[in-house]
Order: C-alpha cells, then sequence, then structure tokens
C-alpha cells in the first residue's frame, strides 16, 4: 500500500471543504488535515467515507498544491497533476441508510424543487454579498416556480429568510440529512452558497443567482461550466 497522501485545508466553510471532494474521485487512501475550528468540526461531515479526517492548528500542516486554473477546485486537482484525469464536481458518498431517511423524511412531498438562499452573509442593500439573497429579488422567482414545483425551503433556524412563496420550511438539519434531502428532491434553486456546491454533490440539477460581478470577486472561481464536467452530464 501506498503512503497516505495528506492535504491540508484552514477555511472552514462548507463550499470551501466541498471543493476538495472531487479530489477523492481519483486519490485513494488520503486524510484531510482541518484547520481546529468548530465549523471544520461541523462540515467536516462531508468528508464521510471519502477520506480520514485530523484537525490541527498548526497552519503550516494545511497545505494543499494549487495550479493555475482559475476554478477554485479544478486549480487543486492541477496543483496535483490530475487535472485531465476526473472533473471538479463536488462528490458526497451517501450511505443507503441515508437514502432511506430521505425517502421517509421527504414522502410527503412530490414534484419539489430545493431552495436556500440564506448564509452568514447579511441583507442589507449596501452589503455586496446580500444583492443576490434579497426578499424582493427572489418572490417573483418563487412565484413562477411555484407554478410546476412544491418549493421546500431549506435553513437554520433563526439564521433564515422564510419566504412568502416557499411551500414549506425545513429547519436545522446537519450536513449529511441536508445532502441526503438535496440527492431525494434532485432540484436546486438558490445561490452560490455551500448548499449550491452540496447539491451538485449528490447530482442535483441546480439553478442559481451569482453577486454582480465586483473587483474582489470573480464568479469564474466557483461556476461549473460544460468543459469543467468531463466524465458527467451537464446539470
Amino acid at each position: 500500500m501506498n503512503d497516505k497522501i495528506t492535504l491540508g485545508a484552514y477555511a472552514p466553510g462548507l463550499g470551501d471543504y466541498l471543493v476538495f471532494t472531487s479530489i477523492f474521485k481519483v486519490l485513494k487512501n488520503c486524510e484531510m488535515v482541518l484547520y481546529e475550528h468548530p465549523a471544520s468540526r461541523k462540515n467536516c461531515r462531508v468528508f464521510d467515507n471519502l477520506c480520514d479526517i485530523s484537525f490541527t492548528s498548526d497552519k503550516e500542516r494545511l497545505v494543499c498544491p494549487e495550479g493555475n486554473h482559475v476554478h477554485t477546485a479544478q486549480k487543486k486537482l492541477e496543483g496535483l497533476g490530475i487535472a485531465d484525469k476526473c472533473n471538479c464536481i463536488p462528490k458526497i458518498e451517501l450511505t443507503s441508510a441515508e437514502k432511506r431517511w430521505a425517502d421517509q423524511c421527504l414522502s410527503p412531498y412530490h414534484e419539489c424543487i430545493a431552495f436556500s438562499a440564506d448564509t452568514a452573509g447579511g441583507h442589507a442593500r449596501e452589503d455586496w454579498q446580500a444583492r443576490h439573497r434579497m426578499y424582493d429579488n427572489w418572490e417573483p422567482i418563487l412565484k413562477k416556480y411555484r407554478e410546476r414545483y412544491t418549493i421546500l425551503q431549506f435553513g437554520l433556524k433563526g439564521r433564515m429568510t422564510k419566504f412568502e412563496n416557499a411551500d414549506h420550511v425545513i429547519e436545522d438539519l446537519d450536513i449529511r440529512q441536508l445532502a441526503a434531502s438535496y440527492w431525494k428532491i434532485g432540484r436546486y434553486l438558490g445561490i452560490d452558497s455551500g448548499d449550491h456546491h452540496l447539491a451538485l454533490s449528490v447530482g442535483c440539477k441546480v439553478n442559481i443567482l451569482f453577486p454582480e460581478r465586483t473587483y474582489f470577486y470573480n464568479p469564474e472561481n466557483w461556476q461549473y461550466t460544460p468543459e469543467l464536467w468531463k466524465d458527467e452530464p451537464v446539470r
């Protein structure tokens, strides 16, 4: 057996961790070393069944080689020398028990679409991160989707905006339950958040809004385009 490959990640955010998961479509016998942080302890569940996990406060251990590609996940794949061997779409390995849980939990709902438009960002109009999360942008969109789908809004209690045109609100699922729910529903509507990457990781078709381009934010760093799908159908 080859020596275990150790990779490190400093940022504790859900989306930041999900971009690593495409690596494990190719690399096996790996360990992810994560920065010791409450959010890391919560979000590390995305690596279940993919690799081993450990935690450290030593930032020098939190290293992953990176290439020059503009896309965040593809940059890591290039740095590891596997840019041409797999796509960069996130991956979560759900268990059969997790899928059965989602089947049972969501059995009352039919022809659904999952919706999430809240992250740690605020809703103030002057906040560039909030411009595509604002209430008045989403209500007409949800009203249109509601003509065809049952809209299930997902979020955390006390940290989400409940929308008038969402049919049902589902709160406080853990990462694995949320991923299983997205797998069951198969469609996602929202923003460029961790939930967006989570939905892609289980095969959802997604429609998302990006904020307007600014000098410190480039959607190309995160956006999944057909040429990056490679061996998967475009979603």
